[in-house]
């Protein structure tokens, strides 16, 4: 199963919306280190998306 696109697509997929709803939110309440954390999620997922993701 973990060789289909499907499951490391999903999880990029997740990844992204976790970091882009926790960004959102946290603008909201004024959090800034929630937001880093975001954004770092956020920068994880590009990273992972170029290595592992368009390797294959």
């Amino acid at each position: 199963m973990s060789q289909s696109m499907l499951v490391p697509a999903s999880v990029s997929i997740f990844w992204t919306v976790c970091a882009l709803a926790a960004m959102i939110w946290t603008t909201r309440r004024a959090s800034r280190v929630v937001w880093v954390i975001g954004g770092a999620l956020l920068a994880a997922t590009v990273v992972k998306l170029f290595l592992f993701d368009l390797s294959q």
